[in-house]
């Protein structure tokens, strides 16, 4: 492969991966994320516990099996569905439940949706309707210590296998409805009520954009690993039109955002969509496009679907040569599952939304053309707070969990 070539290869898994890319924002917040929450994908280069290498063990429908996993690894296992059948995992945990992840994926590796719940000790994690085949569930131990648990698959009619279990908040709600008295719950986090924006139009309900507000998430890939940051700057503008300057930090990587909102259509950022990094030789710039990264609270229900894309110009520095290139993105957003909940921090966060999203990102670089680049990734947004876990499959897979946050 030439010097050239490789670069050029090199500036698309910038463009999808860098951004930390194709996960959150990938969609593009960030390339890629994983966590309990959602559809993690394992983590690269971790150690993989199955009988040999590029095997999994069979798990069958109603069965249950045993495993520990050590810090960083993981186990696969197989598991079959019949045509329209709904996928369930359950996992009981001997240490904390939301140090492991589970991914799964189809046949071709394309990573399927999920939506998941931890309580107490015990991890689900269900799946909507599949298609009927071979199906790879991989297990993952995200913690710094060694782990011990019980996974148990189940498959059948999507309307019972494929939900979720009651939470404490779901029952007491329920207990409201039928007039009897409902049982105390403490240690809740819930956002801002309603589907309406707060401060502003970047205030969005499941991506509060407001001054100072900063996440810090975990990022694994193969071929970075560490801790990335996002801080709103500035936020300008009002509760109808208003824009956000976000900075991004990972390792010598410093990453600057300008994202557009406004009430009626969501929020989006064409820069952020393609990773316009400064930093590691890679940089974009002149980004155009339309369409909306996360479109309003009330358009965010099961199965809706919208479109955005990207245009933008590259550089890049290769051996003291300066590459100047174009690039293109179009994704598609899809919402897999709304009002999921979650253990966060000794809380409880009730009303997550999960979003599917796929990506084909193209680069042209000094004439030479890179294939596009497809990226499927789940990003999961937790209302008051904002994404708390990505994971992207493809060619470059990645993951990303919260591990802090702060909304002033």
């Amino acid at each position: 492969m030439t010097t050239l070539r490789y670069s050029s290869q090199r500036l698309a898994y910038g463009v999808v991966a860098l951004a930390i890319g194709a996960s959150m924002l990938a969609c593009s917040l960030i390339p890629g994320s994983g966590a309990t929450v959602g559809t993690p994908t394992p983590i690269p280069g971790a150690t993989t516990s199955s009988s040999a290498a590029g095997s999994s063990r069979e798990l069958r429908s109603g069965e249950a099996a045993t495993g520990r996993l050590a810090a960083n690894s993981a186990e696969v296992f197989s598991v079959k569905v019949e045509e329209g059948q709904a996928l369930r995992l359950e996992l009981d945990v001997e240490g904390k439940a939301d140090d492991l992840t589970v991914g799964v994926a189809d046949g071709t590796g394309k990573v399927i949706a999920t939506q998941s719940s931890v309580t107490g000790k015990r991890l689900t994690v269900v799946t909507g309707p599949l298609a009927a085949g071979d199906y790879t569930v991989t297990v993952t131990n995200t913690g710094a210590s060694e782990a011990g648990y019980t996974v148990t698959a189940t498959t059948g009619d999507a309307e019972t296998v494929g939900v979720l279990p009651v939470s404490e908040e779901e029952a007491a709600a329920t207990a409201v409805a039928a007039g009897s008295d409902p049982t105390p719950t403490t240690g809740e986090i819930s956002g801002p009520a309603g589907g309406d924006v707060g401060q502003t139009a970047c205030d969005h309900p499941y991506f509060p954009m407001r001054p100072g507000a900063t996440w810090i998430y975990d990022f694994v890939s193969a071929e970075y690993s560490g801790q990335y940051t996002m801080v709103i700057d500035s936020v300008t503008g009002d509760r109808e039109s208003a824009q956000a300057t976000m900075t991004a930090n990972f390792a010598e990587l410093v990453i600057t955002y300008s994202w557009t909102c406004t009430r009626a259509g969501g929020v989006q950022s064409f820069d952020y969509a393609m990773g316009a990094a400064t930093g590691g030789g890679l940089a974009a710039s002149n980004m155009t496009g339309e369409g909306y990264f996360l479109v309003p609270a009330d358009q965010l229900v099961t199965n809706a679907s919208w479109t955005y894309s990207s245009a933008g110009e590259m550089t890049m520095e290769v051996s003291g040569q300066s590459l100047s290139g174009s690039t293109t993105s179009n994704t598609t957003q899809t919402v897999a599952g709304v009002g999921g909940s979650y253990d966060y921090q000794g809380a409880t966060l009730t009303d997550v939304v999960v979003i599917l999203s796929e990506q084909i990102t193209s680069v042209s670089m000094a004439g030479i053309e890179t294939p596009g680049v497809e990226t499927t990734s789940t990003l999961e947004f937790a209302r008051g707070i904002g994404l708390i876990s990505s994971a992207s499959g493809g060619e470059y897979p990645s993951s990303m969990t919260l591990v802090s946050h702060n909304i002033p």
